[in-house]
């Protein structure tokens, strides 16, 4: 995927996610809770599941591997998720969406990081580079049921950390590394070894 992409799709999904309440100014006829169950089911329900059959390859099988104890969390999660999604539908009902909306998403995204850092002791994983996500991601499997935390531009910036596939792939990242003149290029063994080194790093001792 191209970074002009990424970037597009990012501001499509911002611009959605602030306008999707919109309807609810056009429904006056209706009691909030119609608008919102017509919401839940067609947004969480339906469009979730379709996005999930066509993009996700042998879906069925992800669930499986995943196993019951993961899916009775996910489905926990998901009912205090659902309570707290009735409670900002009721809050815009209430306040509007101008000032519920900021209220809602500042305070979970605020709580939702210091929550999370409270919950555990984090290992902190910290890298000069620009690090692909994918490390994260594979560290805190690596590491589990340790909380991990991967932290990128930290003390400085070098150049871009990218994985095998990306290295395969080509393109800017995995050639950025002679613009900051620096020796290069990655090769992709280099994954796993920034990995085995990370992961050796946070294990306790």
């Amino acid at each position: 995927m191209s970074s002009s992409l990424g970037v597009l799709l990012v501001v499509a999904a911002g611009a959605l996610n602030g306008t999707y309440a919109l309807p609810l100014k056009g429904t006056k006829r209706w009691a909030w809770e119609n608008t919102w169950l017509v919401y839940s089911a067609v947004g969480m329900v339906i469009a979730g599941w379709a996005v999930a059959l066509v993009t996700v390859p042998h879906v069925t099988t992800v669930y499986a591997d995943a196993g019951l104890a993961v899916i009775g969390m996910v489905f926990l999660f998901g009912m205090l998720w659902g309570v707290a999604n009735f409670l900002f539908g009721l809050a815009i009902d209430m306040l509007g969406i101008s000032l519920a909306l900021p209220l809602a998403i500042g305070l979970s995204l605020a709580l939702g990081s210091l929550l999370t850092l409270a919950a555990k002791d984090p290992a902190a994983i910290l890298s000069a580079g620009e690090v692909f996500c994918e490390y994260g991601l594979n560290l805190c499997r690596m590491l589990q049921p340790a909380t991990t935390i991967v932290l990128g531009y930290s003390n400085g910036v070098v150049t871009y950390l990218p994985t095998a596939k990306a290295i395969r792939d080509g393109g800017y990242e995995p050639n950025a590394f002679c613009w900051w003149r620096l020796p290069g290029p990655f090769t992709e063994e280099a994954e796993a070894q920034v990995l085995e080194a990370a992961a050796a790093l946070a294990k306790p001792k």
